[in-house]
């Protein structure tokens, strides 16, 4: 099933789209051949495979389908801030929807690209950041955060609070760190909070090559 996903990706042919979408939706269908049919939208990789995959997002339970279904997301990229909203959304609510850790820690990836910013997105990813119950989770988040920008107050100061806690994972202290190194501007005291993480960092590196 994967080969023929491959071959059939190969094609681009927007006329197989709508079949292989409808098979991507069919409860009917087995799971795998869901998962396939979902695949080869994934080997596609345009804008055209987005009504379909949005509907699985928004509607599947099963957690490989939807995981299947956030893979075969295209890039964002050149899309307006309208066309990927409809995205953005249904992966917020994945995200928000307390299932699979492994599920929602590829949405809030997925965010990353599709967030445009939105403050619905902003407000997912900080939440998640703040209190999330998987370490992977929280970490993706602040993997998302990365690409927002500019940053409110409030989302600076919980960036600061998880790179100094040293209870925290240190993934997620990371994807913070460079978090808030991607904000454009920084006053001093935030400048010296990310210098000294950057310390930190390379000490731990050099101790565990």
């Amino acid at each position: 099933l994967e080969n023929l996903a491959r071959v059939f990706g190969l094609l681009n042919d927007p006329s197989l789209q709508g079949r292989i979408g409808a098979m991507a939706l069919d409860p009917g269908r087995s799971k795998t051949s869901r998962i396939a049919a979902l695949r080869v939208l994934e080997a596609q990789g345009t804008p055209g495979v987005i009504p379909t995959v949005r509907r699985v997002l928004e509607s599947e339970a099963d957690p490989e389908i939807v995981k299947a279904g956030i893979y075969a997301l295209p890039a964002a990229q050149g899309l307006s801030y309208s066309e990927a909203q409809g995205v953005s959304s249904a992966l917020v609510r994945v995200l928000n929807g307390g299932g699979d850790d492994e599920v929602r820690r590829s949405a809030a990836v997925a965010l990353a690209d599709w967030s445009k910013d939105s403050p619905e997105s902003r407000t997912a990813l900080v939440s998640t950041l703040h209190s999330d119950r998987s370490s992977k989770v929280r970490a993706a988040a602040a993997f998302g955060l990365i690409f927002i920008n500019p940053k409110d107050d409030g989302m600076l100061s919980l960036l600061v609070t998880k790179i100094q806690d040293p209870g925290e994972d240190w993934q997620v202290r990371e994807n913070a760190w460079r978090a808030l190194g991607a904000e454009r501007i920084l006053s001093e005291p935030l400048s010296q909070v990310h210098r000294t993480f950057a310390t930190e960092l390379a000490r731990r590196k050099s101790s565990n090559p």
